[in-house]
């Protein structure tokens, strides 16, 4: 049996300085799971290609492997869990904060506000971690519909799993008002113009027909030498 004192240290420090449990249930296991021999700390324990042997059907490797990006899929929206609590964390600076978000993370910012942007909509209610996409950018373009955009997006049966993003993208670009013009203004300005060039073709062709001298202007007057002395 693990003392309180063993399971409050497992709470808050790690050896490895990976994420650690946040209960004391999770803090026990984690310790029993440290104290196991032939478990190193801090390293993942993955399989390894040796000890892969044939499953002897397409259906049975498309369990183990849907399994494995189910797994993946759920550590992207806990790293995104993560990124929040830093962010509302009061022992973490705001500058602090965007320097790991730009600096010190494993992946871009952009991933970083994407996983963010998931999770939060997972953890508000706004959307269910079910109905959307495994990949976290195909996600991203759904909850970053607004209210009306989402409500249009479950009519047309957007919201599920299976969207690709391009459809998603389709969608947000058939929302974008059509530009409109004022026809009416653009008429009479067309009018103008033409009526102006009718006017300029005319002065053109009197001032070619009319012979020498028409259409150029003459300045009369003297000039006068002045002496610099």
């Amino acid at each position: 049996m693990l003392s309180k004192s063993a399971i409050r240290k497992a709470q808050t420090v790690s050896a490895t300085n990976e994420p650690v449990a946040s209960s004391p249930q999770a803090a026990a296991s984690a310790l029993e799971q440290a104290a196991s021999p032939g478990k190193p700390q801090g390293r993942y324990e993955g399989v390894r290609w040796s000890e892969i042997r044939p499953l002897g059907s397409v259906d049975r490797y498309v369990e183990i492997i849907s399994t494995q990006w189910g797994k993946a899929r759920k550590s992207l929206i806990d790293i995104g869990r993560y990124l929040n609590a830093a962010k509302s964390d009061p022992s973490v600076p705001e500058g602090e904060f965007m320097k790991m978000m730009k600096e010190r993370l494993p992946f871009s910012w952009e991933t970083a506000h994407q996983l963010r942007s998931v999770a939060e909509a997972i953890d508000t209610g706004r959307f269910r971690e079910e109905e959307l996409p495994s990949a976290h950018t195909v996600a991203y373009q759904l909850v970053t519909l607004d209210e009306r955009a989402e409500k249009l997006a479950r009519e047309k049966g957007l919201v599920t799993p299976n969207v690709s993003r391009s459809a998603i993208i389709r969608f947000k670009n058939s929302l974008r008002p059509e530009k409109m013009i004022d026809r009416r203004r653009l008429e009479q300005e067309r009018d103008r113009l033409r009526t102006r060039l009718m006017e300029i073709e005319q002065l053109l062709s009197d001032d070619h027909d009319g012979g020498k001298g028409r259409g150029r202007v003459t300045i009369d007057g003297t000039a006068k030498v002045i002496d610099p002395d």
